[in-house]
């Protein structure tokens, strides 16, 4: 049977040394167009009338997302590698970046930003949650254009080939979390959003939806070098997903209790 043999240059063009890659273009895209929406989606909340420009929450965003995403990265899944190759921590153009990081440097820039401007975190949260999809759709695929995160070794007639990993078909892992934690997850959190119940329940949803999309689709990705879960027979991504999952519902139930939207 032929697969897809999976050969598109993470490169997109170079001049000189300097090379634009897709993986960079994607966090680009998914910032940029992730701040329109979010913007938007904020003006529709309480406290439209004072919500700041938001322009300046690139920058914030930019650093809590690459700074968040390579430490998990280093922490979460490789410590050993890049304690072996410091030099390599610096070099985010290549790929390797923590989603569960990501997620984590996103919040602190977001809520030190909502801090600083006196706004309500709650419903600054659930106007960037719903961003959010757009930039894991991109990643994920950015992802499969590196052929990095590679699925299970598997007989289906959709299998690909990633010939820098090896010459055997494999699940297009990274696809089926594109679509899971991209349109999918969008979904659910729009449903939640036009329901408009309480401040704070579309952010909460995001966590426990994502983290239960992550959950499932990790059983398709090749096991990670870093097998943290051995001993429970889950991979590193499934025991952090478990982890959000716990706190997502745990801030569901307090939110659905909370102040009541008003959107127009």
């Amino acid at each position: 049977m032929q697969h897809f043999v999976q050969n598109i240059s993470p490169v997109i063009f170079s001049i000189g040394p300097i090379a634009v890659r897709w993986y960079g273009l994607a966090y680009l895209i998914g910032l940029l167009v992730g701040i329109k929406i979010l913007k938007k989606l904020y003006r529709q909340a309480d406290n439209a009338d004072s919500a700041p420009e938001l322009d300046d929450f690139v920058f914030y965003a930019t650093l809590g997302v690459i700074l968040g995403g390579r430490l998990g990265e280093v922490l979460f899944y490789s410590p050993a590698y890049f304690f072996n190759h410091p030099v390599e921590i610096l070099a985010v153009w290549t790929g390797g970046m923590s989603s569960h990081g990501g997620m984590i440097g996103l919040l602190i820039a977001a809520y030190w930003y909502a801090k600083r401007h006196n706004i309500d975190f709650r419903s600054f949260a659930d106007a960037l949650v719903m961003a959010a999809p757009l930039g894991l759709f991109l990643g994920r695929v950015a992802n499969f254009i590196n052929s990095e995160f590679v699925g299970k070794i598997t007989t289906v007639s959709w299998a690909v080939v990633f010939p820098v990993y090896d010459l055997f078909p494999r699940h297009p892992a990274q696809l089926y979390q594109a679509l899971a934690e991209g349109p999918i997850l969008f979904l659910v959190l729009y449903f939640v959003w036009k329901k408009h119940i309480a401040t704070g329940l579309v952010a909460s949803t995001f966590v426990v939806v994502y983290g239960t999309t992550r959950f499932f689709t990790e059983f398709f990705r090749e096991v990670d070098p870093s097998y943290l879960g051995l001993y429970v027979g889950l991979t590193n991504g499934q025991l952090y997903s478990l982890i959000m999952i716990v706190i997502g519902l745990v801030l569901t139930v307090y939110f659905n209790g909370g102040i009541k939207h008003s959107r127009t």
